[in-house]
Order: structure tokens, then sequence, then C-alpha cells
């Protein structure tokens, strides 16, 4: 049976793999549940960062997991996290998106291609999925910690622009790989540490500090 946090305990819950954080009860978008979660990121959209400029101090994805035309996908038994783009109407620039999703995958990514140094400016990415319940349709369930790219895959393959068909113009989005690193239980107190921009923290899970450190890739398997 799945774990639930009511919407009262939230700003003070761990992030828990595969809980549910439930929205306020009658589904009204000033009852949306991650912005209380994580205070700081916003309460709509697919990229809700947390920090002004390029370098953010964490990064909420959220999906439906149920978009045909851009099917994120987390394949459990490998740990390996598909996420598309906010550029997924024609009509716009790839990198010159609203909430500036696209701009910030491409920075993710190039700052991971260059190494150690610039890996210090990525920031954990907490991923969450649309899980409605009977008290709010709002409800979100936690999947995990991701990192971008993935073992052994190229620099040519973890961050890739696809071409996309609607209403007969074509237009381009990112497809990027992530890894949902081996963290089970992700802890208020380095939540708090993020927002406060206490960086790097000693409450940082191992396997994020061997990231960062070493670019290990540990995935959560199962």
């Amino acid at each position: 049976m799945l774990r639930v946090f009511r919407y009262d305990t939230l700003a003070t819950a761990d992030l828990v793999v595969n809980a549910v954080y439930e929205g306020e009860a009658g589904s009204k978008l000033s009852g949306e549940p991650l912005s209380k979660l994580i205070p700081g990121i916003g309460n709509l959209g697919g990229f809700r960062p947390s920090g002004k400029g390029e370098v953010k101090k964490l990064v909420v994805l959220s999906t439906s997991g149920k978009d045909k035309d851009w099917p994120d996908r987390l394949d459990p038994r490998t740990g390996m996290f598909t996420y598309y783009g906010d550029n997924r109407k024609p009509g716009g620039d790839l990198h010159d998106t609203p909430r500036g999703g696209n701009r910030l995958l491409r920075d993710t990514f190039e700052w991971l291609h260059i190494g150690t140094f610039r890996r210090n400016y990525i920031c954990p990415f907490f991923v969450f999925e649309t899980h409605p319940t009977p008290d709010s349709a709002r409800s979100y369930q936690f999947k995990g910690m991701a990192v971008p790219g993935y073992a052994d895959m190229p620099e040519t393959a973890d961050l890739v622009a696809v071409w996309k068909t609607s209403g007969g113009q074509r237009f381009l989005n990112y497809k990027a790989t992530f890894t949902i690193l081996d963290a089970p239980r992700i802890s208020r107190v380095w939540i708090e540490d993020l927002r406060d921009g206490k960086v790097p923290s000693v409450h940082a899970p191992s396997v994020w500090r061997e990231w960062v450190e070493t670019r290990e890739y540990r995935p959560l398997i199962g």
C-alpha cells in the first residue's frame, strides 16, 4: 500500500520514493502540493526550478506520464528516466520557452559534459508524476532524485533535439536522459540546505555526493 502524505503535513515531510503527496481537498490551484512540499518552486509547469540565474538550487520535474506525443518514461529496471523539454508547440525557438526549461536542459547537460568543476553547478532534479487521490486530483507521486546522463551513454545521445510535426508545422524539442539515483528517501533537512544555498551539505545523500565528485551513477532499480 502506498504511503500518503496529507496536505497539512507537506511542509515538514521528507521525499520518499513512491509516496503520494496530496493536494488540498477540492483540487484548487492554491492547494497544489508541490509548491508547499518544496517552497520556492512555483505551482505550475513541468519545469519548476528554485533559484534565480543560470545556476539553480534544485529543480522539480513533473509529468503526467500519459502524454503520447511526449512520452516521459521511467524504466524501473534500469533507473533510466526520459524527459521531454517544454517547446511542445510549433512557432517557437527551441530555447525560447516561457519557463526556460529547454535552456535549463541545455546548460545542465553542457556542464555535465565539461567535467568535474562544472558538475558542481548542477543541482538535483526531483521527479514527480501526477497521481490523483479521492481527496485531490492535484496529488503527485515522488519517483526519485535524478541527475543528467546515464552510465556509458555517449555525450551525443543523452540530450538530443528531436523533430515533431503538429498542424503541418515542424519544430524541435529536447529529449533528455536522466538517471534516478539510489536514494529512497530525501531528508527535509537537505531540502532546507538546498533552499538556503548551503552547498555542499553534509545532509546530502551519499549517492549524490559521489556523483558530483566522480560522476558515478548508482541507479535506483526495482
